[in-house]
Parts: C-alpha cells; sequence; structure tokens
C-alpha cells in the first residue's frame, strides 16, 4: 500500500508514469529530479 501511495505521490509531480520499482528508481536518480521528490517518494515507499 505504502509503495503505491510513492508511486503515486511521484507520477503527479513529475508528471510521469512508472510500470514498476526498478524503472521508478533509475528516474528517480536522474538528475532531473529534486531531493524533494526523491524523498517524497522514499518516506511512503519505506
Amino acid at each position: 500500500m505504502n509503495q503505491q501511495r510513492g508511486y503515486l505521490k511521484v507520477e503527479k509531480l513529475t508528471g510521469h508514469t512508472y510500470l514498476n520499482h526498478e524503472l521508478l528508481c533509475q528516474a528517480l536518480t536522474h538528475s532531473s529530479y529534486t531531493n524533494e521528490n526523491k524523498q517524497v517518494y522514499y518516506e511512503d515507499y519505506e
């Protein structure tokens, strides 16, 4: 449940949809994403 909320939060922030956790993590490590966006996701994922 937390993972799904994390996906939805990041998708809302970034405007992109991710098919799975691996793709989302790759996107989160991309330089175009801010630490704030990463933090929002990881807080929910953990």
